[in-house]
This record gives structure tokens, sequence and C-alpha cells, in this order.
């Protein structure tokens, strides 16, 4: 097998079935770029901004977490039929 052969053999990134593709010396050569390069060019970017993108969630999901909110309602369930009785009980102590 001479290198040409091999080296459009390498084609990493098929989408068909390998019967059904032809590989090219161009697909091997971009398959050996891309993942020659893809590690010192995209990966550093991709993970500084993930990581950008991780640390904003944490903070603004973390704020509202410290938020204090306070929900006070109250309502009355008029389906049920018959009278309404609210029953109430209060303990003070003595000091």
């Amino acid at each position: 097998m001479s290198a040409f052969t091999r080296l459009k053999s390498f084609d990493v990134y098929r989408k068909l079935p390998q019967d059904l593709t032809e590989a090219t010396m161009s697909g091997a050569i971009g398959s050996l770029l891309f993942q020659k390069f893809s590690s010192l060019i995209f990966f550093p970017l991709v993970s500084i901004a993930s990581t950008l993108i991780m640390l904003i969630l944490f903070i603004t999901e973390f704020n509202e977490f410290l938020k204090v909110q306070t929900v006070s309602e109250m309502f009355i369930d008029i389906n049920r039929g018959g009278e309404k009785v609210t029953q109430t009980s209060k303990n003070f102590h003595s000091i």
C-alpha cells in the first residue's frame, strides 16, 4: 500500500456507510489538519467560552437563591358547597 493510498483511506468523518463513499485526498488532508489543529485552536476557545458561560449561570442562579421573597396569599375555595369554617389556634407563652 502506497503512502498516497493510505492517506486517502484516512478520511475519518464519513457520514455514509463505507461502501457508499469514496475516500479523497482532500478529505484525508482535512481530517488530518482538523485533528492536528483543533486542539490548538478550537479547544482553548471552547473551554474559555464554556467556563465563562458556566460562571455566569452559577453567579446568576446563586444570586436568585440568596434573594428573600415573601409571598403571602389567601384564597377561599367557593367551589365546595356548604359552610366555610376557619379555625385558628394561638398560643401565647408567659414571660
